[in-house]
């Protein structure tokens, strides 16, 4: 008499039960900590915030109005969606914590359904949305005023109604209606999306031929994407006159430096944070089967498949563009400079693809475990690989307290030094007086109002662009005849903070030094303001330990 099958066991229906509460308890958590994170912006998102208050008051997405048009955000739909929000009331910073608190909960929603369609099944779908939700670090992105999580959720829309679209016949399918239009917003977000794009069109142009419908699918693809992409481009091209974006130059790494060796530990940082735990319970599922090939192509005879038809399913074709998106984004991540990675920003989109990855090679092999008897080597794995998965929970959850130590760091830093320098410049200084600002050029333009040069390059032409010489751009930095220049610095002496070349020049005599902005968090991480002699007596007598000092050129 042979022992009962895996799936009608009792340690199988204990597992199916596990995978069945865990979300429930996951989904309160991660909707709890959603609402109690702290109300913080980051400094970078305050850079989209100009360009949305620029557009609603000027009629221009430009960094300082009235001047040569600079695209120094990273997409259009940040900008332009803050927009459309501050029509019905909302400021930027509110408005861009409602796009991120609705984008992690429509991510969340998409990953599920995604999941879903893939097949996988109920109580594995549970667990792994369950390691979804409790990420630490999509809390901080959802409340740091960029598009990341936005970015993520079309991200995945996008590969998710691809997917549905190449399950149905061309004609009539209104998924590849769908899944144009959002590949559309996601490649309008961020540059990356543009890939996704391209990927998206050439595997529906496959399903058409496939299908004997090439020519309407060419139709659907150049009427709802391809055009209307095109028209923006050539919009973006006539406006800003550059056919990349500026802050593709600035962060783009030198041609030398093939690979970044900061880069490298970031993608292992990420990996080691979010997918050790997941990619173990995947491999752990498959060890029985890799000692045993025969069981393997068995299975395969049981699902009624050739391995040749298996590469024409939809979700192997889905797997595949994912794959290549993956591994073209990450090089060209790792062959740049990634600055601002905090939590591991430009990571975080790819997370609901490579999880979702986890969790087919999980459902394959629990599908071929299913058919086998109980035994112990089985009931082993099983519970290994779903311990793993409920292992990286519980790290995800304790975890969340770095997220919010950095955080209230951060918050704190931007109230002492970008916030107060901002407010106060504005309250003193004309919107057409220059602040030049190095490199931090967030949150000092935006409250201050001021025209500013941003010396991070992520807003000029010319420091992007002009490939200038040091005696050249010494002497733009004097030419500009700036009224306000704010340096960055790690150390409370202003001879070393950031600029020293500008410093050194006896032109920087007609500057005094004001003050140096600290911070109460206790970093070390500086401000250091000069203002210009003639209107130095416009400010408040600042304290006295930081300030009235002429700045020594010797």
């Amino acid at each position: 008499m042979h022992a009962p099958l895996l799936r009608n066991s009792p340690p199988f229906r204990l597992l199916r039960l596990v995978g069945t509460l865990l979300p429930i308890a996951a989904a309160g958590y991660a909707l709890v900590r959603l609402i109690q994170f702290p109300d913080w912006v980051v400094d970078d998102a305050f850079i989209a915030f100009r360009y949305t208050e620029n557009l609603l008051l000027h009629g221009e997405l430009n960094w300082n109005p009235g001047e040569d048009p600079v695209e120094g955000y990273t997409g259009i739909m940040l900008p332009v969606l803050l927009a459309l929000l501050s029509l019905l009331g909302l400021t930027p910073q509110t408005g861009s914590h409602l796009l991120g608190a609705t984008s992690y909960i429509a991510t969340a929603t998409l990953f599920w359904l995604f999941a879903r369609q893939l097949g996988i099944r109920s109580w594995l779908t549970h667990l792994i949305w369950a390691v979804w939700l409790t990420y630490p670090a999509l809390f901080t992105h959802a409340t740091s005023g960029m598009e990341t999580l936005a970015f993520t959720a079309l991200l995945t829309g996008t590969l998710m109604l691809l997917h549905k679209a190449l399950g149905q016949a061309p004609e009539h399918n209104p998924a590849i209606t769908a899944a144009l239009l959002i590949s559309l917003a996601t490649g309008l977000t961020r540059p990356e999306g543009a890939l996704m794009m391209a990927l998206g069109f050439l595997v529906l142009l496959d399903h058409g031929r496939r299908h004997k419908a090439f020519r309407s699918t060419v139709v659907r693809i150049l009427a709802l994407a391809f055009l209307p992409g095109l028209v923006y481009f050539l919009w973006r091209f006539h406006y800003y006159g550059q056919l990349l974006p500026n802050t593709f130059y600035v962060k783009s790494a030198s041609i030398e430096a093939l690979i970044n060796a900061d880069s490298i530990s970031a993608l292992r940082w990420f990996l080691q944070d979010t997918l050790f735990f997941p990619i173990l319970a995947s491999g752990t599922i498959w060890l029985p089967f890799l000692a045993s090939p025969r069981n393997t192509r068995s299975s395969e005879v049981a699902d009624g498949r050739a391995p040749g038809s298996i590469l024409l399913t939809p979700t192997a074709r889905i797997a595949t563009i994912t794959a290549l998106f993956v591994t073209v984004v990450i090089a060209l991540y790792l062959h740049s400079y990634l600055a601002m990675n905090y939590s591991h920003r430009f990571f975080v989109p790819l997370l609901p693809p490579l999880l979702l990855g986890c969790g087919l090679a999980l459902e394959q092999g629990v599908r071929r475990l299913d058919r086998r008897t109980i035994s112990l080597s089985t009931m082993t794995v099983l519970g290994v690989a779903t311990a793993a998965l409920v292992f990286q929970i519980g790290l995800n959850i304790r975890n969340l307290q770095k997220e919010l130590n950095y955080v209230g760091f951060y918050r704190q830093l931007m109230n002492d030094e970008h916030i107060a320098i901002g407010r106060l410049l504005g309250s003193v200084f004309r919107p057409d007086e220059t602040l030049s600002v190095m490199s931090d050029a967030g949150a000092m333009p935006y409250f201050s109002r001021m025209r500013t040069i941003d010396y991070g390059s992520l807003n000029s032409k010319i420091l992007a662009r002009g490939n200038l010489n040091e005696k050249t751009s010494i002497d733009y930095f004097f030419d500009t005849n700036s009224v306000v220049l704010v340096f960055t610095s790690h150390d409370p002496d202003p001879d070393k903070a950031y600029g020293a070349r500008y410093r050194r020049d006896p032109r920087f005599g007609q500057y005094r030094l004001y003050r140096i902005f600290g911070n109460s968090a206790g970093r070390d991480y500086y401000q250091v303001m000069y203002v210009r002699r003639d209107a130095f007596s416009r400010l408040p007598p600042p304290p006295e330990e930081t300030s009235g000092k002429d700045h020594s050129f010797q």
